[in-house]
């Protein structure tokens, strides 16, 4: 077990939280896990994280000579890997005299480190930062802890949502990954909890190319309704396809557990992200709700995804999250709508009120190799997720119930 701080670039540093089975990257600015890797069976190493291939690496967006190529957008500057969404999940929206910038103040601002450190009683290393909106009308604070335990190819992540203003404050919350090379390639499957799926009607730039009928609603991913009236599989990254979807998923509300995952049948490798389900009924607590996945497979032609504004998109990626939010349309639909199917699509925090979210991301290789065909279920037992296909399984060495964070987090101070 280790971690220690870490510079990168043009003074943006990092932490570095490490054991036998996973090196976690946690940047500072923006709070992205530029990197999270395990080693393969060849004897390497393979980031499942995406870094893309515009990743800015100057302090900001707005000192960067080139700042038009990256639109003077801060967040498509440094976006990479994971990150937390809040309180504005998707796109730019305005809700009453606040402007919530695409996914959120959260994904944009600067997380100060305050301590870390190792625990005696789990053994494991803890992170924790803060992260402070100031704005009228949007004042808020997270406290996040980040812990990775011995032996588990795990990070689990714990977040303390306070409303720090005078009004109530309306939100939407996510956790995402963004998945690419050279962990995504072709024939890379996925899969998820959700019962049904919701394709977004939101059409960004009339350029944008879509696989997917807008506002449809499906079961299958497998079985996707195609923009033509075809069917499309979903399930599987097929390749650079010159098009970019979004969906997302209703989580059944008896599930104990939600969670997505991507494997690579070539690499034999399995990433997931977990949190509690809807059954989940701790106090205070946010609970995951819905699932997404973001697909773009050079649909997004214009700068920085493309050389130039109608160019070739270079950017073939998958993101894959979990939250409470209104599909990518942001935080002014989301309490337009209210609820999808009964179930909410944000939430609200009164004035010094506290909210909680946990979440966590698994990477591990595996032996079994009729788990290349795909996988129909994840189970959970108290120290295991089981990946399953029929009679075949991926066991992953975890803390299902989040135990360990929880009661660090109560440790350093960090709990409701």
């Amino acid at each position: 077990m280790d971690i220690r701080r870490l510079s990168l670039w043009a003074g943006r540093t990092a932490s570095v939280l490490s054991n036998d089975a996973v090196h976690a990257v946690i940047e500072d600015q923006g709070g992205m896990i530029l990197e999270f890797s395990a080693p393969n069976r060849l004897g390497g190493r393979l980031n499942a994280h995406g870094v893309p291939w515009y990743h800015g690496h100057g302090m900001s967006v707005y000192n960067d000579d080139n700042h038009d190529f990256w639109r003077d957008e801060q967040l498509l500057y440094h976006r990479a890997g994971g990150y937390f969404s809040f309180p504005n999940v998707g796109m730019t929206s305005r809700v009453g005299d606040v402007l919530h910038p695409y996914d959120g103040a959260s994904s944009r601002g600067y997380w100060m480190v305050e301590r870390y450190g190792t625990d005696p009683e789990f053994g494991g290393v803890w992170l924790l930062s803060t992260l402070r909106n100031k704005e009228d009308g949007n004042q808020w604070r997270i406290r996040k802890v980040d812990v990775m335990l011995p032996f588990h190819p795990v990070l689990y992540s714990g977040y303390i949502m306070t409303n720090t203003g005078s009004s109530p404050l309306q939100a939407e919350a996510s956790f995402q990954s963004l998945l690419g090379a050279p962990f995504l390639e072709s024939d890379s499957y996925i899969s998820s909890v959700a019962s049904h799926w919701y394709v977004s009607e939101y059409q960004e730039l009339p350029s944008i190319q879509r696989r997917l009928q807008p506002g449809a609603v499906f079961e299958k991913l497998k079985q996707a309704p195609g923009f033509g009236g075809d069917t499309v599989d979903m399930s599987v990254f097929s390749g650079m396809t010159g098009t970019a979807d979004f969906i997302s998923g209703l989580v059944p509300r008896d599930a104990p557990l939600s969670w997505t995952v991507a494997v690579n049948p070539r690499q034999q490798m399995a990433y997931v992200v977990f949190a509690p389900g809807p059954a989940y009924r701790g106090e205070g607590h946010v609970p995951a709700d819905y699932t997404h996945f973001g697909f773009n497979y050079g649909g997004f032609q214009r700068t920085p995804y493309a050389l130039y504004d109608g160019g070739t998109g270079l950017s073939g990626e998958i993101v894959c999250g979990m939250g409470v939010y209104h599909k990518d349309s942001g935080l002014a639909q989301a309490v337009v709508q209210g609820q999808c199917d009964g179930v909410p699509t944000f939430f609200t925090l009164e004035p010094g009120e506290n909210r909680s979210w946990m979440s966590a991301i698994a990477f591990t290789a595996y032996e079994n190799a009729r788990m290349n065909a795909g996988l129909h279920s994840v189970e959970a037992t108290q120290d295991s997720l089981i990946l399953k296909r029929t009679k075949s399984v991926i066991p992953i060495p975890a803390d299902t119930s989040f135990h360990a964070l929880k009661t660090i987090m109560g440790r350093v101070g960090y709990s409701l």
